[in-house]
C-alpha cells in the first residue's frame, strides 16, 4: 500500500511584516564570499574561492520575532555567522542573474566549530557542524531589487550589546550577481530558494546566557536571540 501524507509546510518566512509568507525549498549557504572572514579562518582568499554547501529544511528557524534558541547538547564551541540572505523568486539566467532577486533578510549560520574542525581533519562532510536543527536562524524578509540590495547599508550583529561583526554586501568576493551565475552552474535557482550570502570577519563563540541581536540600515528587519542550554 503506498501512503501519501501531505502536511502544511512549517519551512517558511514572514515577507514585508505581514500575513504574507515565503515558503523556502532549499537553504543554500555561500562560504568564505568576505576575504577577511577567510583569513581569520586562516585561508588565502585570493587562492581559495568561496563555495557553497546545503542546509536542511529543518535549520530553518523563523526568528521575526525574539526567540530562545537551544545549544546542541553535542558541541561545545558554537559560533554564530551573521549572514545577509537572498531569497530567490524565479527561475534564475545567466544572463539576467539579478531579476531573480526577490527579497532579502538576515540569518545566523551558527555552527559547531569543533564538530567541524573534526570534520576537516577527517576529510569528512561538516552535516554534524552545519546543518543541525535550527541551525538557521532567519529573520523576516523584504522584497527587495538589486538596485536597491546594493545600496543597503552595513549589517551588523552584536553580542550582550557589544559589536561583534559589520559588512556590507558590495565587500563580496562573489558579487550577488556573480554569485548567482555561479551558483546556476551546477543548479536551477528557482522560487524558493533561499541563499545564505557568506559571512564577514568577527565571528566567534556563544555560551548560556548570551544575547544576539542583527540588524541591517535600510530595511526593517532585526533578529535577536537569547542563547540557551
Amino acid at each position: 500500500m503506498t501512503r501519501i501524507i501531505h502536511r502544511p509546510s512549517s519551512h517558511s518566512l514572514p515577507l514585508n511584516n505581514n500575513e504574507a509568507r515565503y515558503n523556502v525549498r532549499r537553504i543554500i549557504c555561500i562560504g568564505r564570499n568576505y576575504a577577511e572572514h577567510a583569513r581569520e579562518m586562516g585561508h588565502n582568499p585570493s587562492e581559495a574561492p568561496p563555495f557553497f554547501f546545503y542546509k536542511p529544511l529543518t535549520a530553518l528557524c523563523d526568528a521575526s520575532e525574539p526567540i530562545n534558541w537551544t545549544l546542541p547538547a553535542y558541541s561545545k564551541n558554537v559560533h554564530y555567522e551573521l549572514e545577509v540572505a537572498i531569497a530567490i523568486g524565479e527561475k534564475t539566467t545567466s544572463n539576467n542573474p539579478e531579476q531573480a532577486i526577490f527579497a532579502c533578510g538576515l540569518s545566523l549560520d551558527m555552527t559547531c566549530r569543533d564538530t567541524q574542525q573534526q570534520a576537516k581533519a577527517a576529510g569528512r562532510p561538516w552535516a554534524t557542524a552545519k546543518g543541525f536543527d535550527h541551525s538557521a536562524p532567519c529573520s523576516a524578509l523584504h522584497t527587495i531589487n538589486w538596485e536597491e540590495l546594493k545600496h543597503l547599508g552595513d549589517f551588523t550583529l552584536h553580542k550582550n550589546q557589544q559589536q561583534v561583526q559589520q559588512g556590507n554586501v558590495n565587500q563580496m568576493v562573489w558579487p550577488i550577481p556573480e554569485l548567482l551565475i555561479e551558483l546556476s552552474k551546477y543548479t536551477q535557482l528557482d522560487d524558493g530558494d533561499l541563499i545564505l550570502t557568506g559571512t564577514p570577519a568577527g565571528v566567534g563563540p556563544v555560551i548560556e546566557g548570551d544575547r544576539l541581536e542583527a540588524k541591517i540600515d535600510g530595511l526593517p528587519c532585526a533578529m535577536t536571540i537569547n542563547i540557551q542550554q
